[in-house]
């Protein structure tokens, strides 16, 4: 599915774009025996708590460094996301040219993610044991939140079909800025298809049995699509979506697709 950049507010999200086609750097405290079996907070990460309680709960402000960093401070537990190069992030209503509409659904609420200056730092997770390559991200992100509610989802893998009940399915659409992982090279020749190259298109978020799914979806410098998933629980990237991630990945595509008039490409920067 952003080492010192709470911008990777929904990135935790796209940082798992490093995941499957769509077809751990700084150090941190030794996880306890409740975190490595998977129980412990919904969230470990208390930012990401945060910003997930905001999207889910459908909450409008701006939030400065220091109120994010009180958050989290509230929470004791450490975070892997500094605030230090942070300026704010902002949800807010949709403003009029703001709003769209597509296959049943609107946006009406747009986020913001101001940083001091563009970042360029290497990753703060490791996938397969690799700490894989850096994150880039412009100053200012801007997107377009789509809440599409409920739906039944399918994954088909050769002859298997799975259907999923999805709840309160959530998508972001990068409207402006770049979000992109750069591989490492050798890096890249060691995992292969595992770990391409990745311009993030956007984010999603939704409940499987009560479970959090998140995700990011990109587009590899040879056109191919991507997605990752994050496992929040555990606080780190999932080498291989599981079959969840895989049918939330397909069906959100359709609400990625750039806005009427826009000029934004994968790769067109940086």
């Amino acid at each position: 599915m952003v080492s010192r950049a709470v911008a990777a507010v929904l990135v935790a999200l796209a940082l798992a774009a490093t995941g499957p086609v769509e077809r751990d750097r700084p150090t941190r405290p030794r996880q306890s025996a409740a975190l490595a079996d998977g129980s412990g907070p919904e969230v470990r990460d208390p930012l990401f708590a945060f910003l997930i309680a905001v999207a889910e709960g459908d909450s409008l402000g701006v939030w400065d460094r220091q109120a994010l960093r009180a958050r989290v401070e509230a929470a004791g537990r450490p975070t892997r996301l500094p605030l230090e190069r942070v300026v704010e992030i902002e949800r807010r209503a949709a403003e009029l040219g703001e709003i769209e509409a597509w296959s049943g659904a609107r946006v009406t609420r747009v986020w913001r993610v101001e940083l001091d200056a563009d970042l360029d730092e290497p990753m703060p997770w490791s996938i397969l044991g690799y700490h894989p390559g850096s994150l880039r991200l412009s100053r200012e992100l801007l997107l377009s939140e789509w809440r599409l509610g409920d739906a039944n989802l399918t994954a088909v893998r050769g002859d298997s079909t799975r259907v999923f009940p999805c709840a309160g399915i959530i998508v972001w659409r990068i409207d402006q800025g770049w979000l992109v992982l750069d591989a490492d090279g050798f890096v890249d020749r060691v995992l292969g298809a595992a770990l391409d190259d990745a311009w993030n298109d956007g984010l999603a978020l939704a409940r499987v049995d009560g479970r959090l799914v998140g995700l990011a979806m990109g587009t590899g410098r040879d056109g191919r699509r991507l997605y990752g998933e994050f496992d929040f629980r555990r606080d780190k990237i999932l080498a291989h979506g599981r079959p969840a991630a895989r049918a939330l990945s397909g069906w959100s595509r359709g609400w990625l697709g750039p806005r009427q008039g826009s000029t934004r490409q994968p790769w067109a920067r940086p």
